[in-house]
């Protein structure tokens, strides 16, 4: 957990296919 952290971030899928059809997203911590 990091309490003190806000910003963008990027979560995705390790499989390369996966990550080109779309398991692949920006997020953003307020």
């Amino acid at each position: 957990k990091f309490k003190d952290f806000k910003g963008k971030g990027v979560y995705h899928c390790h499989i390369l296919t996966h990550e080109d059809t779309g398991m692949m997203q920006n997020f953003l911590i307020t």
